[in-house]
């Protein structure tokens, strides 16, 4: 069969091999001696000669740099981080980071082999809750669109990995004495850990937490002013518990309107951001599985045990 000029060939090589057809394709043009002359590169090795055609037709389908095959999920990695990391905040780069370390199986695989029931076994077996898992497959999608980007692959797998419904996320769990000692042990590490802390000491709704501006809060008398659930629970007026007060003064001395900022500076601060690139960061370098509203549950269990309503 005689392939279309420019197409690329297959031939059989001499020798006892166990690849013994190779794929050859065209990668530019060059004059030599006056004549226009293909540049031609090895596409890879076969055991058959289908094989060898099947791939040079894939090739052609979908054209890339051949040297990008043998990229492993782990060099992705190095290359995306070089340029993704120094663009987001300490948090969102610990998240990476941890989710990353969940993925040992991958490291050395080329990344081009890398299918869905590759990804689907690292979600599976990682034994995390639905907030990392979360961050898990950001990190999956954020690696195949720099890998689209640079012709490594054509199709995204981490469209189809599946991290469940998060069905415990309704779940009320109280942050243990160990973590809450853990949040103080890195609250001037760590940039928001003290809204979480805040939160315990409170009893705030997050989103409440985050409408609260500056001018809501007394120093003097050390009470905040806020609340948007319900129609007892607005305007009313909470104490700041004096070991929180430190970190609320801090706050209140930054320029701005609201008392909680994006990492950027900017206000208000949005619930999804402040889930998605803060709150399960900081969850997940810290090893623990909450949600935001487990801080108001935790601040109801510290209540209910000091004999308070």
């Amino acid at each position: 069969m005689k392939l279309p000029n420019g197409y690329g060939s297959v031939y059989k090589l001499s020798g006892n091999r166990r690849n013994p057809y190779a794929a050859r394709i065209t990668i530019g043009w060059e004059e030599c001696d006056g004549k226009r002359i293909q540049k031609k590169k090895i596409l890879g090795y076969y055991p058959t000669k289908e094989a060898a055609l099947n791939a040079l037709a894939e090739f052609n389908r979908n054209p890339y740099n051949p040297e990008s095959s043998c990229i492993t999920f782990e060099k992705v990695y190095e290359k995306w981080a070089t340029q993704k990391l120094p663009k987001i905040s300490q948090s969102c780069i610990n998240g990476y980071r941890a989710a990353y370390k969940l993925c040992g199986s991958l490291y050395k695989m080329p990344f081009r082999e890398i299918k869905t029931e590759h990804l689907q076994k690292v979600v599976d077996d990682s034994g995390k809750a639905h907030p990392t898992l979360r961050k898990l497959r950001v990190l999956f999608s954020q690696l195949y669109k720099y890998a689209m980007a640079n012709d490594i692959v054509f199709k995204n797998y981490s469209e189809y990995v599946d991290i469940g419904e998060g069905g415990n996320d309704s779940k009320r769990i109280p942050f243990t004495v160990e973590e809450i000692d853990r949040l103080w042990l890195f609250v001037d590490e760590i940039p928001y850990v003290d809204t979480i802390l805040i939160m315990i000491y409170t009893g705030w709704h997050i989103g409440e937490l985050l409408q609260l501006k500056i001018e809501d809060i007394d120093t003097k008398e050390w009470v905040m002013k806020g609340g948007i659930k319900t129609e007892a629970g607005k305007n009313r007026l909470v104490p700041v518990h004096e070991q929180i007060r430190p970190l609320v003064k801090r706050l209140v001395y930054n320029k701005g309107t609201y008392l909680v900022k994006t990492p950027e500076g900017g206000e208000p601060l949005k619930y999804h951001c402040y889930l998605d690139r803060i709150f399960t960061d900081i969850c997940i370098e810290l090893d623990m599985d909450h949600r935001p509203y487990d801080c108001r549950h935790t601040f109801a269990t510290l209540m209910d045990k000091a004999g308070a309503n």
